[in-house]
């Protein structure tokens, strides 16, 4: 298992540790987030890596009509009269 986590950016390893609880994750080094990792109880280190599995295997979803309006479709900005 730690060879595994060895190849892991160190990010994906403040995910991991962030989703699992970790107390202070962020100020870890590299091999002290493994070494805090490992020492989890099993049951909380499968649920972790469970969730990213399945998002990477889920089709991308189809937007929900949140896409940006263009310049012409957009409100125009309210400013400042000009002086006369």
């Amino acid at each position: 298992m730690r060879e595994k986590l060895m190849t892991l950016p160190i990010q994906e390893l403040k995910n991991i540790a962030r989703d699992n609880h970790v107390p202070n994750y962020y100020r870890l080094k590299k091999a002290e987030l493994i070494d805090a990792l490992l020492a989890l109880p099993d049951a909380k280190k499968a649920p972790a890596e469970a969730p990213k599995k399945a998002a990477e295997q889920a089709p991308e979803k189809p937007s929900s009509g949140t896409a940006k309006k263009t310049d012409a479709e957009a409100p125009k900005k309210r400013g400042r009269k000009p002086k006369k």
